[in-house]
């Protein structure tokens, strides 16, 4: 599957950011807390692959190591990251 980044949550192919918590076809999310640490929160609740549910939230010191990271894991379970 597909993924793509919008508002700072990586989405499904053709799903996008919304109001509801987590929007559908969410499966990570990265934002920036107090202090500047960005923290990866993995979703999964509302996207049809299950493979990332209930891994642990992790902090980071910048917004493009959190970025890598869940691309790296995204990329490791066989999935693409903006056709990449």
């Amino acid at each position: 599957m597909d993924f793509h980044w919008d508002r700072g949550l990586l989405l499904e192919a053709g799903c996008a950011w919304s109001d509801e918590s987590p929007p559908h076809g969410a499966i990570a999310h990265v934002m920036q807390l107090p202090g500047g640490v960005y923290q990866v929160t993995w979703l999964g609740v509302r996207s049809s692959v299950h493979g990332f549910q209930e891994r642990p939230s992790a902090q980071y010191a910048t917004q493009d190591a959190a970025i890598a990271v869940v691309e790296a894991e995204v990329r490791a379970g066989g999935h693409t990251v903006n056709g990449v």
